[in-house]
């Protein structure tokens, strides 16, 4: 990681961003921290990925009248009674 990336991580950190960690050259994943100190010769760190959800508005008939990318919580569609809405996390 370049010095700036790490600026950009730590800085996260301070603003109140959840931050992972990965040991170098392990293959365990990320792992949330709550950092005491960094270790960067040994780690990789980075701000938690959100995960995407996918937005399938379903007619009561079963067709797929819309879909879209973003958070549930960002979605302020009016759903009518006959729309129902169906979420998945990708």
């Amino acid at each position: 990681m370049t010095t700036e990336e790490k600026i950009e991580v730590m800085q996260a950190h301070v603003d109140g961003a959840e931050i992972e960690y990965q040991t170098r050259g392990s293959k365990s994943g990320w792992t949330l921290t709550n950092i005491i100190g960094w270790n960067w010769a040994e780690r990789d760190y980075r701000v938690k990925v959100k995960p995407k959800v996918l937005n399938h508005y379903v007619s009561t008939e079963g067709h797929v009248v819309q879909v879209a990318h973003g958070s549930v919580a960002d979605m302020n569609l009016a759903i009518s009674s006959h729309v129902f809405l169906k979420s998945e996390t990708l």
